[in-house]
């Protein structure tokens, strides 16, 4: 997974400051990346608490709990889609 993306960061002079921008802008980029999707819909229903919250505990499972061939996750989007959908209707 992209998640994991390691690098060596050097701790002094002009490297350290090279290094720690490269390193920002990688993850940030990989970030982008695997959850464009899930940052504009956040955006979409106006940074809701509940669906903030939905969400990151979406992701927290995704990414440590559930096995990676399980549909158990697309279930959960599915239905977190489904309240963004109503959030979107109701405001």
């Amino acid at each position: 997974m992209k998640c994991d993306l390691t690098l060596p960061i050097r701790l002094h002079g002009w490297y350290f400051l090279k290094d720690s921008v490269t390193y920002g802008m990688k993850i940030g980029v990989i970030c982008m990346q695997m959850c464009w999707i899930v940052m504009i819909g956040l955006m979409l229903v106006h940074h809701s608490i509940f669906v903030m919250l939905a969400a990151s505990f979406i992701l927290v499972t995704e990414r440590y709990l559930v096995p990676h061939n399980s549909k158990l996750i697309g279930y959960f989007w599915m239905l977190l889609g489904a309240l963004v959908l109503i959030l979107g209707v109701i405001n």
